[in-house]
């Protein structure tokens, strides 16, 4: 078991998805010369991973001594910055990443 520590999460990383809601396979999106020239000069931005909260750690003390809770509870989809935090494994296949409260981008909920 990993107990993370004050204002740290722990979040099982699910892989991309590559099929919508209603069955239908994501193709990769095509892109003609002219904006792959644009592209060829821009750099490109990894895209933030998608993770359930396995584990919330202890939550932050302000000055005056109250706790401030984590905006999300253990078990809540959430959208992480890619390559934020430190990565674990733990079983063959699963990966683990322990990142700090702030950077979780944002709760995903089912609309």
């Amino acid at each position: 078991m990993i107990r993370p520590l004050t204002n740290q999460v722990l979040l099982r990383i699910l892989p991309p998805e590559k099929y919508s809601s209603g069955g239908i396979e994501i193709p990769q999106r095509r892109i003609g010369p002219s904006e792959q020239e644009q592209l060829n000069h821009m750099p490109e931005q990894p895209p933030p991973d998608v993770g359930i909260v396995e584990a919330i750690g202890p939550w932050r003390s302000l000055a005056n001594g109250m706790k401030v809770p984590p905006p999300f509870p253990p078990g809540a989809r959430v959208l992480v910055r890619e390559g934020s935090g430190h990565k674990l494994r733990r079983d063959v296949g699963e990966k683990l990443r322990l990142v700090r409260t702030e950077d979780v981008l944002a709760v995903l909920t089912e609309a």
